[in-house]
């Protein structure tokens, strides 16, 4: 019998379902919380109402910051941290953006520091104050993670802290919020859902357990992204969405993320884009790049979701990625042939993970044919 050794660490308590935004009030008074701290966007959760639901309801004292934009930098997370100074627990209200800054902002006010300090490994995060993540969109699985990816705005690159400590104790996972999403969001962040289902699947770190959900969280993702992309209010495709969501951040919360991410690192640092459109649009070439170099891992891949064979799997992308609009070039985001050894130097650890180990000279090659 070949079975490998395998570890699964996932100490979030989530709770799932329409209207379960509710019981945050139950769980803030559970932990015996006196002052929260709620982290969220600049507008779409003032403009929907959510933030005042959620303050009416809340039995203690709540600060709000709503400063982190959609691609927080360092400086950002530094400000949320020193306003949140005299709270005693976390809510983070949002999307990825919002989680990844919240979290690391949580690690510094309870264990000092700033945040290029973290995420340049040179401080290792303690344990921060009661978290509990509230995620606005169905994409970034950072209500379940143990990672953080922040700007470091003086390198131009972004970067990923990693550390069992950036877990929230609570996730509650509300499909209804996300009805608002606007359908350029749906796309990019489905598609970040959607990479992080099939690069924790094939990756080298892979177990039985983050297997199992990266399936599923492939087969929800196929029957709903396009129909919660075309039609908002359908609150069974934004239900399975959110469950696509949450099982791909199970899988690659253990088994790590691949090649897609390492480039959509220095990419989306270099050109200010949104991280699920980034990977959205490296996904159809790396999957081509993959499919001769990851032996059998893409078979098992096609079979365990529901696809004939592998190549189906790479055009269910590619026609997504034009259902979506989404650029297919690497110049219509301004990178011309000049900036690919800069983006090959910066590309992060996750890369790693990918089956095949391919080189880095064959990775440029694949990038010259998107230019």
């Amino acid at each position: 019998m070949d079975v490998k050794a395998f570890e699964y660490f996932m100490p979030t308590h989530m709770i799932f379902g329409p209207g379960c935004f509710e019981k945050t009030a139950e769980l803030i008074k559970s932990i015996g919380c006196r002052k929260a701290f709620l982290v969220t966007g600049r507008d779409s959760m003032k403009k929907s109402g959510v933030i005042d639901r959620l303050s009416s309801n809340l039995s203690c004292d709540i600060i709000v910051y709503d400063g982190i934009t959609s691609e927080p930098d360092c400086a950002m997370v530094d400000d949320c941290a020193d306003r949140s100074a005299g709270c005693d627990a976390m809510i983070l209200l949002g999307g990825g953006s919002v989680m990844d800054a919240g979290k690391v902002a949580n690690i510094i006010n309870t264990c000092g520091g700033s945040c290029s300090e973290y995420i340049n490994g040179k401080k290792k995060p303690g344990k921060g104050l009661p978290l509990i993540c509230i995620p606005t969109t169905s994409g970034t699985g950072s209500e379940v993670s143990r990672v953080s990816v922040i700007k470091d705005e003086k390198a131009g690159v972004k970067r990923s802290l990693k550390d069992p400590n950036l877990h929230a104790q609570y996730a509650i996972l509300d499909p209804q919020i996300t009805s608002s999403m606007p359908p350029g969001v749906t796309a990019a962040s489905g598609m970040d859902a959607l990479t992080h289902a099939i690069e924790s699947f094939s990756s080298i770190r892979s177990n039985h357990i983050t297997r199992i959900f990266s399936a599923e969280a492939i087969r929800k993702i196929r029957g709903n992204l396009r129909r919660a992309f075309d039609d908002g209010t359908d609150m069974d495709a934004r239900c399975d969405m959110m469950l696509g969501s949450l099982y791909a951040g199970l899988g690659f919360s253990n088994a790590g993320n691949a090649l897609v991410h390492g480039l959509a690192s220095p990419i989306g640092g270099m050109t200010g884009k949104p991280h699920g459109l980034v990977c959205g649009m490296l996904l159809p070439i790396a999957l081509r790049f993959n499919k001769e170099r990851a032996g059998d891992v893409y078979d098992d891949l096609a079979r365990s979701c529901g696809f004939r064979e592998k190549e189906d799997i790479i055009e269910y992308v590619e026609w997504l990625v034009k259902h979506f609009g989404f650029p297919e070039r690497l110049s219509d985001l301004g990178i011309t042939g000049d900036d690919l050894d800069w983006i090959i130097g910066n590309i992060s650890g996750s890369a790693g993970n990918n089956p095949g180990k391919p080189a880095l000279a064959d990775v440029k090659t694949m990038l010259e044919e998107m230019i």
